[in-house]
């Protein structure tokens, strides 16, 4: 739902709090968003912390 702008903490609250994030899924965000941009590294660093890796979605299919 990052294309709605609700802000930079609930986007990265919405991806690393969700109770269905488990290995293989999927995280799609949107190119041109006001917020995306910017919670896009503390994602990334909060999952990584968590144990999980990032591949691209050809490599992942």
């Amino acid at each position: 739902m990052d294309w709605k702008d609700y802000g930079t903490e609930a986007i990265i609250n919405a991806v690393c709090r969700n109770s269905e994030l488990k290995n293989g899924a999927i995280i799609r965000m949107h190119l041109g968003t006001e917020n995306t941009a910017e919670a896009l590294e503390a994602i990334i660093l909060n999952l990584k912390e968590r144990g999980y890796d990032f591949v691209p979605l050809s490599e992942f299919l």
